[in-house]
């Protein structure tokens, strides 16, 4: 193939032109985003049954979906919660179940337990979950007039944006429903014996549109409705419920009508103060987030020049800038990296053969971006950081190739015949090589859980583009340097410029002082990666799953006394808010702070969007990192101290905005049994030691067991006397008290409920209770006749996993507390001295247990990948030693990883530092094996093993180190978040980015540091000591024997001593 491409420069020429080109193009039109989109096989199933307590919940509906759902093929687990008039359950799936399946399944079961469930119970709305529905662009807006007409803005630009191309969903959210409430005096049903449900029934009734068929006449035909909607509110206080000869009862005698907000707020949102309402933007799968937000932000401009003066708009979430600032930052090391390679590889082999190699990296690059698009992968934070991590190894291919036909070029060949010659003699190496490095991204494809789906486009992304990069050396590359290189006999100075000289001329020596000193040289390999253990344990920066990077935003939420009206809650806020408002700037730089009462932000989110008008929480959002005077950490140290004792006796805490995946709680336990008290205690015991640990913050248990319950026992005997049973009592109760949804009231294309209850007066009081009726023939049968009153607290909810009632207790770690390993081990204690009942357990909770499985498989990964690398050379070298000298390489450069984050003070991360282990298996290999290959060639030749070494090791040591370093220099941008700014021309001095990848970036650097530094000694020392042990055995016991324990080891035909 390199044959033909030299022959046919021309053609490659072309090929390399169209591209580029196509590559350019598949950048430009790559959809950006900030994290891939993960598919997880998740499914919700929410039901309601309003009115149900949470324990009649879990017996009514959720024991019976979860009974159906038992067994259900691929299912993990499955996890429930049962609150007040809602049943939420979540059925997760293994990951090799895709999300459809997973769907299909859950609704089958589901679609068998509707028969089981109560009649009055709203059907089950089961549905995935699916990143397509979380908003990538919220409005926030405000203004000085009354929200009527702001709901009517916001309205209106909803409409707009829903019509931008590429917009999944608009709709606005903090809005006040109303509604027409009808409140019927009990007394006057009384006076009249009328039931409530006649008084719903008649509004039912005469409040319809129905078609009346149609006429033909006269050749036309007509169709006939009669419109019978009310359209003036207070036109339904004319309604007749009952009409007895001139006698007339109307609404307006029972009760009274009005329409307006509706009592049972569920949500208020704030903006700096001031009442908010927001328009959340959704997007579609795969369209490109930064378009549908510049069209979205047209439509506000348009739109607002027509606003009533004092209407302000705030982005208050824009992932577009998000991702803009990532693809730039991005963007901008890559071509950093790009000129740092571009001269490190100039220093060493000149301009001209340092544009050849360069050329990888754009043809590289340009063919992984066609692939990507063609298997619709998007242009996210992993893909780009994935080609940084490619950035130096791009040129690796290349740097060995062009350094090879270069030498060949200066023994007097032509240009041409070098090319195709310096080509041919390394093409199994290099191949080898590449195959390696790939080779060792392959298993964190199959990473399991959330963690997984977010790393695999890494190893996707690194093996295209490295792929790639062995197309252009093969190809590319040897048709440039027989059309270019330099063919002047008098620049081909083999042994390079005077310093690299005298820097070939001081490793030769000191590698020859090393070739008799082969065990000391082992017992130090051993001792300096034994040290680095022991080092970073004392020295360094502790251990964390995932790295964190500086949030945008942190929470304070807090969560009042159960049942707490949603008033009171807002006011409780307003202190916080304005404390957070009033932060000084030495401790903070904001942007805004956002309320929202009637809503918890954390945590537990699927229980089917009930209100909690006891929880409320404030975003406070910061500068823009890039301009930020003070870092985020700093400032959620402030309100963790200041904020958390303002409000005593309800629960606040400060919590940070996670990054990156999904990830669970540093500290989760799980509290499991029958009796749900008990589990309580037990749960609030551990809370109280976990609350002891001082590197702990956000201890909290999701016991809730204070909810204000009113018991109504019917009394069956009582009843039955009445002729009426328990469901006509319960119906009668909730009616009055929830109330009976007559109708919709349409005004425009809103509707709104018709609400027929009791008035205030009634269901707010609790001796009110014995004013409730219910009818029953004809009669009027109090309810106090057939049943008693009981006024207790309740539920809140009932937790369950794997249909057993679990209460979590979890902890997150303090501000500034970045080592897990330590708080983890306490908590572990806690647990071991605690000595629970039968049939009660506690142990490690979901978030922990993935997080555990995570790890277990990065060593299965490690050791996969050193297999897979160790089967690859194998092939190549047909030895068990060789393969075995240049794993020594991995070992060696463990210790340089562990050594490189105690230098830069760096957090080993079990993920990030974990990848970057696994994908030095393969990048260090490539040294090996170039410089072993090139060893084998010259014994092939039958020169002398001290030869061999010596000369193998400075003839190949220019690529080596020019392989490394290249790797090394790409990775440092990203590594030390410091870089030029290509757009704006300036210098930039910290990253955004770098704190999630810089343990991934550190750990390629250093370990392909010393692994170099240490390899380019160890490697030929261990080669020639090998070789001249089993050439001694030969002397002294006779070539048979000799070659059998030769054999043994090494099998390499090709590389006999007595050859």
């Amino acid at each position: 193939m390199t044959k033909f491409a030299v022959k046919n420069p021309v053609t490659i020429m072309v090929l390399a032109a169209l591209m580029l080109l196509a590559g350019g193009l598949a950048y430009k039109s790559l959809p950006r985003e900030s994290f891939p989109e993960i598919k997880i096989p998740l499914i919700f199933v929410n039901t309601i049954y309003p009115g149900a307590s949470p324990q009649d919940i879990e017996k009514l509906v959720t024991e019976k979906i979860e009974d159906k759902l038992d067994g259900v093929d691929g299912v993990k687990k499955i996890t429930s919660q049962s609150l007040e008039s809602v049943s939420a359950i979540q059925v997760e799936f293994n990951t090799d179940v895709d999300v459809e399946t997973a769907l299909r399944r859950v609704k089958d079961k589901v679609e068998m337990a509707k028969g089981d469930l109560p009649s009055d119970a709203e059907d089950p709305l089961v549905q995935e979950l699916n990143f397509s529905n979380i908003p990538v662009f919220i409005i926030s807006l405000t203004a000085d007039y009354d929200m009527d007409r702001l709901e009517q803005v916001a309205e209106n630009l909803r409409e707009r944006i829903s019509t931008v191309p590429g917009v999944l969903e608009a709709k606005v959210t903090g809005k006040q429903d109303k509604e027409i409430a009808i409140d019927i005096d009990p007394a006057k049903l009384s006076a009249y014996n009328i039931p409530l449900r006649d008084v719903s029934g008649a509004i039912s009734a005469q409040h319809r549109n129905i078609p009346g068929g149609s006429l033909k006449a006269g050749g036309n035909s007509f169709s006939i409705k009669m419109t019978g909607e009310i359209k003036d509110p207070d036109a339904f206080g004319d309604v007749v419920v009952r009409a007895e000869g001139s006698k007339v009862v109307r609404v307006r005698d029972l009760g009274t009508v009005k329409f307006g907000w509706s009592r049972d707020r569920s949500s208020i949102a704030k903006l700096d103060g001031k009442p908010s309402l927001a328009i959340t933007v959704t997007k579609r799968t795969g369209e490109n987030i930064i378009r549908i937000i510049d069209d979205a932000k047209v439509v506000v401009e348009e739109l607002s020049v027509d606003w009533p003066q004092g209407t302000s708009a705030d982005y208050s979430f824009d992932q577009s800038i998000e991702i803009r600032e990532s693809v730039t930052e991005l963007t901008n090391h890559i071509i950093t990296g790009l000129f740092l390679v571009i001269g490190i590889l100039t220093f060493f082999l000149g301009f001209r053969n340092s544009f050849f190699i360069s050329t990888a990296i754009p043809f590289s690059m340009g063919i992984g971006l066609i692939v990507l698009q063609m298997s619709g992968i998007t242009l996210n934070m992993v893909v780009l950081f994935a080609l940084v991590l490619g950035l130096g190894m791009l040129v690796d291919d290349g740097i060995v190739v062009v350094e090879n036909i270069y030498r060949h070029l200066s023994m007097g060949k032509t240009r041409a015949q070098a090319a195709i010659d310096g080509t041919k003699e390394v093409t199994l190496p290099v191949a080898t090589a590449t195959l390696t490095t790939v080779s060792a991204f392959i298993p964190i494809l199959w990473m399991p859980g959330i963690m997984g789906n977010f790393m695999k486009y890494l190893p996707i992304t690194v093996s295209v583009t490295l792929a790639g990069s062995l197309f252009v050396a093969f190809i590319f590359n040897p048709v440039f340097a027989s059309l270019f290189m330099d063919n002047n006999p008098e620049h081909h100075d083999d042994e390079g410029s005077g310093l690299f000289m005298r820097f070939k001329g001081f490793y030769g020596r000191t590698l020859e002082s090393w070739l008799h000193r082969p065990l000391l040289m082992l017992f130090l390999c051993v001792m300096f990666v034994l040290s680095s253990f022991v080092g970073y344990g004392f020295l360094g920066k502790g251990i964390a799953f995932f790295p964190k990077s500086e949030p945008e935003v942190v929470a304070v939420e807090i969560e009042g006394p159960l049942g707490l009206d949603i008033y009171k809650t807002e006011a409780a806020i307003v202190k916080l808010q304005d404390a957070a408002m009033k932060m000084p700037k030495s401790d903070a730089d904001i942007a805004s702070v956002s309320v929202v009462v009637g809503k918890g932000k954390s945590d537990n989110n699927f229980g089917g969007g009930q209100s909690e008008p006891n929880k409320a929480y404030i975003d406070v959002k910061f500068a823009r990192f890039e301009h930020r005077k003070v870092d985020s950490w700093t400032s959620q140290a402030w309100m963790e101290k200041n904020l958390t004792g303002l409000l005593p006796g309800w629960n606040v805490k400060v919590k940070e905005q996670q990054n990156g995946p999904p990830q669970g709680k540093p500290v989760e336990l799980l509290v499991q049994g029958d009796d749900f008290s008990t589990l309580g205690k037990y749960a609030d015991s551990v809370a109280a030691r976990l609350k002891l640990i001082p590197e702990l913050t956000n201890v909290t248990t999701d016991y809730n067991p204070a909810q204000p319950e009113i018991r109504i026992d019917v009394d069956r005997e009582q009843a039955k006397r009445f002729g009426v049973g328990s469901s006509e009592v319960a119906m009668a109760v909730r009616g009055s008290m929830y109330g009976l949804e007559a109708g919709k009231y349409r005004v425009g294309k809103d509707e709104h409920k018709i609400m027929v209850r009791m008035d205030a007066a009634t269901r707010e009081n609790f001796s009110s209770l014995d004013k409730i009726t219910i009818p029953h023939e004809g009669a009027m049968i109090p309810l106090t006749s057939v049943a008693k009153f009981t006024q207790e607290a309740g539920l809140a909810s009932i937790n369950r996993l794997n249909r057993v009632r679990t209460v979590q207790v979890t902890a997150e770690l303090a501000p500034g507390q970045r080592d897990e390993t330590g708080p983890k081990a306490k908590a572990t204690e806690i647990v071991k001295s605690l000595d629970l009942p039968n049939g009660y357990s506690i142990h490690a909770g979901t978030g922990a247990k993935e997080q555990e499985d995570t790890q277990k498989f990065m060593f299965k990964a490690l050791f996969i990948a050193m297999a897979l690398v160790f089967f690859t050379m194998v092939m190549q070298f047909n030895s068990l030693f060789q393969p075995l000298l240049i794993l020594l390489g991995v070992f060696l450069a463990l210790g340089g990883v562990f050594w490189g984050l105690v230098i830069v003070r760096t957090q080993l991360s079990i993920i990030m530092t974990g990848v970057g282990i696994i994908a030095l298996a393969g990048v260090v290999a490539k040294n090996g094996i170039v410089l072993i290959d090139f060893m084998n060639h010259l014994r092939s030749e039958g020169r002398p093993l001290r030869e061999v070494a010596i000369e193998g090791g400075k003839t190949r040591l220019r690529p080596v180190m020019l392989t490394a370093i290249t790797a090394m220099i790409g990775l440092l941008p990203m590594a030390t978040g410091v870089g030029i700014d290509w757009v704006n021309m300036g210098i930039v001095a910290k990253s955004q980015s770098s704190g999630m990848w810089a343990p991934l970036a550190w750990a390629i650097f250093w370990g392909l540091l010393f692994n170099t530094a240490l390899v380019l000694v160890v490697t030929p020392v261990l080669y020639y000591s090998y070789y001249t042990f089993v050439a001694k055995l030969k002397t002294r016991f006779g070539k048979a024997e000799a070659a059998s324990v030769h054999v043994a080891v090494d099998t390499d035909f090709r590389a006999r001593a007595d050859d």
